[in-house]
């Protein structure tokens, strides 16, 4: 044949002459063939890797344009001996023999562009999130840690009216800070504010969304049933959009800040005003805190 592989041609009496082969093994021959001289076509049979049949057929210029398709969304590539790593291949094959257009909409087209596309959008997203948070959260927390301060956590939360079941007796600035960024949105909370409960319990499904994606995209690798990019598009984006929501929302957690100090100012002060200062100053950067989910 044209790929050089060879193949025995069954011929009985009055019936049409035939053989079969493995798709894989038919890749590179894009015209039926022939016996007799060229004058008769033989009845090819396109089998899967379990040696049955797909389709009989004396076009292959027309199975490579259109049965091929079908034959692989109705096998899925769920068999071991068409692996999904060597579809690419395969379609370049058919590209450069003119029998499917150049521009297709599966991973090597527009489908794929527009999945990568939004992958790099999420991913930019997410990247400038973390390194925001890193900026104005960590570096200041970082600093908090260093200032050791005349009252414990638990204290905090005693005289803001929020005690807590389980102690901290953590003295530094940074923890205190988010402490107090708490302590200010449970008071709105209480004040009536429905959306500072969400921002200091977050959502819950949303932290355990990484790890659905993952084994969703697991899942696609392993049954082919969903391609992995848009797997992995869409639970980025996801993900994403949540960062952006919690971002627009910090203005209420610097609210919470604010109704927290007035709240601790009427019951007393720290003993230096430079606890004060550094409390405060990590709890405003406390606020980027909890714009990741994880």
């Amino acid at each position: 044949m044209a790929n050089g592989r060879s193949a025995t041609a069954t011929c009985e009496h009055g019936k049409d002459s035939w053989f079969g082969l493995w798709v894989r093994d038919l890749f590179e021959v894009w015209k039926t063939p022939r016996i007799a001289g060229g004058k008769v076509p033989v009845l090819v049979h396109a089998q899967a890797a379990n040696q049955r049949a797909w389709q009989m057929t004396r076009d292959l210029e027309s199975f490579w344009r259109s049965g091929y398709a079908r034959m692989r969304k109705d096998l899925a590539w769920r068999d071991p001996k068409h692996p999904r790593r060597r579809i690419r291949e395969r379609r370049d094959q058919l590209r450069m023999a003119g029998l499917i257009p150049c521009c297709g909409r599966g991973e090597d087209g527009f489908s794929w562009g527009v999945a990568r596309l939004l992958i790099i959008i999420a991913l930019l997203t997410l990247i400038a999130a973390w390194v925001a948070r890193w900026w104005f959260w960590k570096r200041v927390r970082d600093k908090g840690r260093r200032v050791e301060c005349s009252m414990t956590v638990s204290e905090l939360y005693e005289k803001l009216g929020q005690p807590r079941k389980k102690p901290n007796d953590l003295r530094d600035a940074a923890a205190l800070g988010s402490a107090l960024r708490d302590c200010g949105l449970r008071l709105l909370e209480q004040d009536g504010l429905a959306v500072a409960k969400k921002r200091r319990t977050g959502w819950w499904s949303l932290k355990i969304l990484p790890i659905l994606v993952a084994v969703i995209f697991v899942f696609s690798l392993v049954f082919h049933r969903v391609a992995p990019a848009w797997i992995m598009a869409i639970g980025l984006l996801i993900i994403a959009l949540h960062v952006a929501l919690r971002v627009t929302g910090l203005g209420i957690e610097l609210k919470a800040v604010r109704r927290g100090l007035d709240e601790f100012e009427k019951k007393g002060r720290f003993r230096r005003m430079s606890e004060e200062e550094a409390v405060v100053d990590c709890a405003k950067a406390s606020v980027w805190e909890t714009i990741l989910p994880w």
